[in-house]
């Protein structure tokens, strides 16, 4: 056996190639992750101020405008799709603007939505 002989190189190189690509999948699989809880958030946000939206404009109809029960079923709401709400605000005209934020494994995703008349 010479050190010419290179017998097995295609091998190594073969085990080299598959390693690259293996991680360069994971790491398109983990940014894939974070895209879809960043599109989850934004979805929680949108129905949390929708539900505040729709209970504050109920309440607002029957009787004075009450800030905590729009925000209330705003945070069951997001409470119940995996999220928090970290800030309310239920405006003049009903309308009803609410922050959430969803902890994950990929870290923290946080989305804003704004829901009522005008």
């Amino acid at each position: 056996m010479s050190w010419r002989d290179d017998r097995g190189a295609g091998s190594l190189l073969a085990i080299g190639l598959l390693a690259v690509v293996g991680m360069v999948a994971m790491m398109a699989a983990a940014l894939g992750g974070v895209a879809v809880v960043q599109v989850r958030a934004q979805g929680v946000a949108d129905l949390a101020a929708l539900t505040g939206a729709h209970e504050s404009r109920a309440t607002a109809v029957l009787a004075s405008r009450a800030t905590g029960s729009a925000c209330d079923s705003a945070g069951a709401v997001a409470q119940a799709n995996g999220a928090r709400v970290e800030s309310c605000l239920v405006s003049i005209d009903t309308s009803v603007q609410v922050e959430v934020r969803i902890a994950t494994a990929w870290g923290q995703a946080r989305a804003s939505a704004r829901a009522g008349p005008g």
